[in-house]
């Protein structure tokens, strides 16, 4: 219970929706706290018994001198008080309550009080928020130029904005306030008060209506208003009459002076800057101001009414002349109407039309004036707006419209069906916060937020949920909003569902990797069957006895250890298909020196670009490189202590260059390299067909030169599927 002694009534206390109390009048020491104190602010009731003060420290701030003083100040003069105040609950949220304190006396003093505190806060919210939109509601009404003012059953003012009540303030000579009686006002003009009286009663029989009137009241001066009464209802009780004029004193003097003079004047050039009109109808002829040139290209003064007709579009003419006719035929004061009309360029633009009768001092109408205004721009952009909301609506790309705050306010059918929220769940709620789940990426996350918060357009793939929790992808563009003021007013999201295609893509991912893996194990055991087979023939090489079977055998071991290495290289790269060329070379180079055991000491030189070669190219020249290199070793340093071969690789407009040169005894001077039968040589002829590359080999000066030239080629596939 949280009770120090016992309570009478205890179970009706706890019942009691707030927190009952008693505490010392003096001290204000809690002798009883009733349970719903946790619940309404969330601490233990314990708290209050364990510090004298738990209650003043616990009002809120702004309110804790006004309720300690104003109740220490009626329990001390034994006055029954109610008062209300803010406290802070455990959770740091503010919590209104209304405290109803009554005061026990005993022995002629003040000694106890008992008080139950009712929790209020959403009363107190409710009327801010009440609050609020009346104050909006009177800056509204306020900042408009009409006359706007209710009016109860009992005939009293209920409210007003200040053009009423400046109006009246000149009417009566004194400004008037809510409940003041309208009755009373009539009575000082019969006339005028009477006939406002039964404005309002007609309205209290539950019609809603417009009247013109003007107020005599102003004399010379006087003021023509349009005034729309509507009642007011609660439920099926009228509860007041709204009422709302306008000024209209140009238009009636306008339409007094029309019909009294009986001239062209300028009521719809003060109306409009565009095309002007007088259409007589008596003789079905119109003339026209000089806004027709500006405005359609046309230097005429006046045209018969058939010139008018003619240049309506087939379209729109049966219609058009149908509503005109019948506004005449009907003696309808105004007429308006929108159509297509032809121009002098030939094409057709869309006009607003209105003009006004003219009657004759017979009574007759007999003329028409009014104006054109071209309104081709605003029926484009309304066309284009319709366009692009069905479009919004029906596409099958989503499409949110947020707030600049990230709020939702707009979402289409696309939306709805993917998410399986309706635009009412969604509304007010941030994207993020109700579609992004446990394995949305926070690094994409991260990157749409820095994007929004700079007003930044941006575009990403991000893994989403729906209702149900079904995870789904979404390829995503985000784009800011500007007014014409530049300020940040909303974004858009444009998103497409992409799940299928990254299913998709995360299959060809999977089936990628489970080839590479095996491609890599293939070229990882071509190598090692080559390394056996090298190893193999080694071995024979050293125990044949025949020197040139044995150099035979160990040439072939050198370009079989040229095919290992590009399979090794191949096992070791990210790619399957390309290598690179540079690398290649010296790992296939200083293979080859360190199987010809040269008794000169041969230097090697490279002047390598780094170049990504097919695989189908690679290993044929990498085999020519070996068969020149080879040659090089055995035959250019005879008798000498030392030599120097060197690699240069180049690109040149897609062609590739690759120059063997060595500083030996060059090549012998009867060899003719294109008509030479080893097989060295037909070996290096054969791969440079199979790269349709054209080479030399030549002395040059103190030593040989070899130059291969081919163009790059990517071939599909791997290996030498493609070699001739």
């Amino acid at each position: 219970m949280g009770a120090r002694g016992p309570v009478p009534y205890q179970t009706l206390v706890q019942s009691v929706n707030g927190i009952v109390w008693e505490s010392n009048a003096e001290t204000f020491e809690f002798n009883y706290v009733s349970p719903q104190a946790e619940e309404i602010l969330g601490y233990p009731v314990d708290r209050w018994y364990e510090d004298n003060a738990f209650w003043n420290e616990h009002i809120h701030p702004d309110d804790r001198d006004y309720a300690v003083t104003y109740c220490h100040r009626e329990a001390s003069a034994g006055r029954d008080h109610t008062f209300e105040y803010r406290m802070m609950a455990a959770d740091g949220r503010v919590v209104w309550l209304r405290d109803v304190v009554t005061v026990i006396h005993r022995e002629g003093e003040s000694n106890l009080l008992r008080g139950i505190m009712t929790d209020i806060t959403d009363l107190k919210e409710a009327e801010a928020a009440r609050r609020r939109e009346r104050r909006d509601k009177e800056a509204l009404i306020n900042s408009t130029r009409d006359l706007i003012w209710s009016v109860s059953p009992q005939m009293e003012l209920m409210a007003a904005n200040e053009p009423f009540l400046d109006l009246m303030e000149e009417l009566v000579g004194r400004r008037m306030q809510p409940g003041d009686d309208l009755g009373a006002v009539a009575s000082a003009d019969e006339k005028e008060g009477g006939f406002w009286i039964a404005q309002y009663e007609r309205a209290l029989r539950d019609e809603s209506f417009v009247i013109q009137n003007t107020n005599p009241r102003l004399g010379e001066d006087r003021l023509w208003w349009e005034t729309s009464l509507s009642p007011i209802r609660e439920g099926e009780e009228i509860v007041g009459i709204a009422c709302s004029s306008r000024n209209i004193t140009r238009q009636k003097t306008a339409e007094e002076k029309m019909r009294r003079a009986k001239e062209r004047y300028d009521i719809v050039s003060r109306a409009t800057n565009d095309i002007i009109w007088d259409l007589d109808l008596v003789e079905e002829h119109i003339t026209w101001y000089r806004s027709i040139q500006d405005q359609m290209g046309y230097d005429v003064r006046e045209t018969s009414l058939d010139w008018w007709k003619d240049h309506l579009h087939p379209d729109d003419r049966e219609r058009v002349e149908h509503k005109l006719e019948r506004h005449i035929a009907e003696g309808c004061e105004k007429w308006e109407d929108e159509y297509r009309f032809a121009v002098s360029d030939g094409t057709y633009r869309y006009f607003y039309d209105r003009g006004f009768l003219v009657w004759n001092d017979c009574g007759e109408v007999d003329r028409m004036i009014g104006s054109m205004q071209d309104i081709t721009e605003r029926r484009t952009y309304e066309d284009k707006l319709e366009q692009l909301s069905l479009v919004a609506s029906k596409t099958t790309d989503v499409i949110i419209i947020t707030d600049a705050e990230e709020r939702i306010t707009w979402v289409n059918q696309a939306f709805e069906q993917l998410t399986g929220y309706c635009f009412e769940e969604a509304e007010g709620r941030k994207p993020g916060e109700l579609l992004q789940g446990p394995d949305t990426d926070p690094d994409t996350v991260e990157r749409l937020a820095r994007a929004v918060e700079s007003g930044e357009s941006i575009q990403e793939v991000i893994l989403n949920y729906d209702r149900n929790g079904e995870a789904y992808w979404l390829d995503m563009t985000i784009n800011p909003i500007f007014n014409e003021e530049g300020e940040l007013t909303n974004f858009i999201a444009i998103e497409k569902d992409v799940t299928d295609q990254k299913t998709h893509e995360n299959r060809i991912r999977d089936a990628l990797k489970e080839k590479e893996t095996l491609l890599a194990e293939i070229h990882h055991r071509v190598k090692n069957n080559l390394a056996v087979v090298s190893g193999m023939m080694q071995l024979q090489a050293y125990d044949e006895e025949n020197e040139e079977i044995r150099n035979k055998l160990l040439d072939s071991v050198m370009r079989i250890g040229s095919m290992a290495t590009i399979h090794e290289q191949l096992y070791q790269s990210s790619s399957f298909s390309e290598l690179d060329f540079s690398d290649n070379l010296r790992s296939l180079v200083d293979n080859v020196v360190k199987t010809i055991r040269s008794r000169a000491e041969v230097r090697i030189a490279y002047e390598l670009e780094p170049i990504k070669l097919n695989v189908n190219q690679a290993i044929p020249s990498s085999l020519i490189v070996n068969e020149v290199v080879t040659n090089s070793m055995k035959h250019a340093f005879r008798d000498r202590e030392s030599g120097e071969i060197r690699l240069s690789l180049a690109e040149e407009e897609e062609s590739v260059i690759l120059a063997v040169a060595d500083d030996g005894v060059g090549l012998p001077d009867d060899l003719e390299v294109e008509n030479s039968q080893t097989l060295g040589m037909n070996l290096i002829r054969t791969l440079a067909e199979q790269l349709d590359a054209d080479y030399a080999y030549r002395s040059e000066g103190e030593g040989s030169l070899f130059e291969l030239r081919f163009s790059r080629s990517e071939f599909k596939g791997i290996g030498s599927s493609h070699l001739q």
